[in-house]
């Protein structure tokens, strides 16, 4: 989630500065993305149904670092409502599945006599990080665009923030291969 939290102040200035209106603003945002927001979370129940929680983990984990890109991609080309709606979309179901995904993990960590206080504690973790980093978004990207100029500056902060998922993404397979190593002493 730490992409999404550290991207998420400046989705409308981007927005923005690739020409879109407020109204074409809403109607992807509001409608677009809360559609497939909706269908996210139903994907992201099913997945770790399906497939367990450590590869919709995984799952997630890749389908952010992807929309994170075409972000990018948005960034260098012309506008286009259609484009901008198909990846809000895919990002927004990305988030809906990643979503769920995290609150079956966290809630597996966590024992029955102290859920309230480790789901926070195991929370404030995972979230701590990205807010740190939130504040300094704009700042972020206002930096890149010195260095790249302007739209360029807008696809390299969309690609950082894509790579962002590279640590949690080493955490799980870390996390997997511990899991076998242990398994295989017992």
């Amino acid at each position: 989630r730490l992409t999404d939290i550290v991207m998420g102040p400046m989705a409308s200035p981007f927005y923005i500065d690739m020409g879109f209106t407020l109204s074409e603003i809403g109607a992807v945002v509001k409608v677009v993305a809360l559609f497939a927001s909706i269908a996210g979370i139903f994907l992201g129940g099913i997945l770790i149904k399906k497939i367990k929680i450590y590869k919709s983990l995984i799952i997630g984990a890749f389908l952010v670092l992807i929309t994170n890109i075409l972000f990018a991609y948005v960034a260098i080309t012309d506008k286009s409502l259609f484009s901008l709606s198909i990846i809000v979309a895919m990002d927004s179901l990305a988030a809906g599945i990643v979503g769920t995904v995290n609150i079956a993990f966290l809630s597996s960590l966590v024992s029955k006599k102290y859920t309230g206080f480790q789901y926070a504690l195991l929370t404030g973790f995972m979230a701590g990080p990205g807010f740190a980093l939130k504040g300094l978004s704009g700042l972020w990207v206002e930096h890149l665009q010195q260095i790249y100029g302007f739209e360029y500056g807008w696809m390299f902060f969309y690609i950082t923030t894509s790579l962002l998922t590279i640590p949690s993404l080493i955490f799980l397979i870390l996390n997997k291969l511990l899991l076998i190593k242990h398994e295989k002493t017992l």
